[in-house]
């Protein structure tokens, strides 16, 4: 349930928006623009040559059994 006093703040509002005074000042919106900038992220790391021999030895130990079982 709205309240009279929630009535004035939407026509205050409505009112700022369109008072030109109500936008931000340039320096502000360069510091705004700056601050929402994507932050660069580091690339990920490839795995270790370990851990992609792991990998390829488990992946031909599973065509291994693959194999053994069809035929």
């Amino acid at each position: 349930m709205t309240t009279s006093s929630d009535h004035e703040l939407d026509l205050w509002i409505a009112a700022r928006k369109k008072d030109p005074s109500a936008h931000l000042a340039p320096s502000v919106m360069k510091e705004i623009q700056k601050a929402s900038q994507p932050i660069p992220h580091p690339k990920p790391e490839h795995p270790s040559w370990l851990l992609a021999s792991a990998c390829l030895i488990a992946g031909i130990g599973k065509l291994s059994l693959v194999f053994h079982f069809a035929f």
